[in-house]
């Protein structure tokens, strides 16, 4: 006996009953629940149970496996085992029209079903000829496992089923209590209670009450560990990880990172393989970019604005002057002063013929962000009479020359701006 079940032959049944060999090859255990008093039926996972391989043109051969078959809450379900494999043979195709085999694994038992049997088996239902044929539901105690499409006029003499492209998998899996659902040919139903796993296609899924949901929930301390790197939440809700993230994209335009608000349709920040940052505004795609123009080169395609910092104390002056206004404006590395210094002495600035100052006239020092990297010549005015200013690197102010005849007497502002890059 290649087919076996348990819990289903008495002692006096045909078969002598349930032997000890019987029990020990048929699955056991409370399997998969969908009720109070039913569990999924199904092929338990493991190797290739069951696998179907063509024998011939017209035969396939049924691999050997467990399952489990569930019949109504009265009945109860049946675990079964094929322990060695199975041939079947198929009928030849009908001559206009294809039809669709269903191959099931099956339980008899004439005191729920009126059969007159009690036995557990491996058959062909044969389905109906039809311009859209439509397999026969394996109805009852059993668990389809494969369909098979038999074209009009298929038969040994004319080449037989092509087993490459006739067969579709059916089998649907089924596991013990609390474990985790292998994956079958459909994904098409509900669990059983909140907190049932499976495996869907690689994705593990959690059954909430009303649905799958790809999620793994931990509580607010869990952390999970992948060798030496360790996630966990943060403190304030944040992921946190205890390593560094590496993202390997297949092209450096893929992005490697994005944000947004839940609100917003669209990411807010992207940052690509390639470090090329983007930006947009949530409501309408990205805008704005950031990247890597080339060797020592940040570029934009776009505009760019940076904060200005600004600085209005630090400068001195020298005897008979005072400050009457300075101010330095730094933005995207570019520095601008102005300086304004009031003569404050009785005793008048006055040029010579030649306008050349001699010595230069010191009228005070500026600190060290205000000072050029090299020395600067430049204009200065108070607005009746005009000259040229030196600001050294060591941050001196000097007058070095005036309009001719012309002075800077007491109460006069002079001015002066220069420009430059650190």
């Amino acid at each position: 006996m290649t087919v076996r079940s348990g819990w289903l032959l008495n002692r006096d049944a045909q078969g002598g009953g349930q032997t000890r060999e019987d029990t020990r090859v048929v699955p056991t255990g409370t399997m998969y629940p969908q009720g109070e008093m039913i569990g999924r039926g199904g092929v338990v996972p493991g190797g290739s149970p069951f696998v179907l391989t063509s024998s011939g043109a017209m035969e396939a051969t049924v691999g050997v496996g467990r399952a489990i078959l569930q019949g109504t809450a009265a009945q109860g379900a049946y675990p079964v085992a094929v322990t060695e494999p199975e041939v079947l043979t198929f009928t030849d195709g009908n001559a206009q029209f294809p039809r669709k085999d269903s191959v099931v694994i099956r339980v008899q038992d004439t005191a729920y079903d009126g059969t007159g049997n009690v036995r557990a088996y491996v058959e062909i239902m044969e389905g109906t000829p039809a311009a859209s044929p439509v397999a026969p539901t394996a109805d009852g105690t059993a668990e389809k496992l494969y369909e098979v499409t038999i074209p009009a006029g298929t038969s040994a003499g004319t080449g037989g089923i092509d087993w490459g492209t006739a067969v579709a998998d059916r089998r649907r899996f089924t596991t013990g209590l609390g474990g985790i659902m292998a994956g079958g040919w459909t994904s098409g139903y509900s669990g059983s209670y909140p907190g049932q796993y499976r495996d869907n296609g690689g994705v593990l899924e959690r059954w909430s009450g009303t649905a799958w949901e790809p999620i793994l929930r931990l509580g607010n301390s869990g952390r999970v560990e992948f060798g030496d790197l360790k996630v966990s939440r943060g403190s304030d809700g944040s992921l946190q990880v205890e390593q560094a993230v590496y993202s390997q994209r297949a092209a450096a335009s893929d992005y490697a990172f994005s944000a947004k608000p839940v609100s917003d349709t669209y990411d807010r920040l992207r940052i690509n393989a390639d470090g090329a940052m983007n930006w947009g505004p949530g409501t309408a795609t990205r805008d704005v970019n950031l990247y890597r123009g080339g060797a020592n080169l940040l570029k934009t395609d776009d505009s760019f604005e940076c904060a200005m910092a600004r600085t209005t104390t630090g400068a001195t002056v020298t005897s008979g002057w005072t400050i009457f206004q300075q101010d330095l404006r730094v933005r995207a590395g570019v520095s601008v002063v102005h300086l304004a210094y009031t003569r404050s002495s009785a005793t008048s600035v006055v040029a010579p013929a030649s306008g050349n100052i001699t010595p230069d006239l010191l009228l005070g020092t500026v600190p060290a962000a205000w000072r050029p990297p090299f020395d600067m010549f430049c204009a200065a005015s108070t607005g009746v009479g005009d000259g040229s200013v030196r600001i050294d690197t060591a941050g001196n102010v000097e007058l070095l020359s005036w309009t001719p005849g012309q002075s800077i007497a007491q109460s006069a502002t002079l001015r002066v701006e220069y420009t430059f890059i650190k």
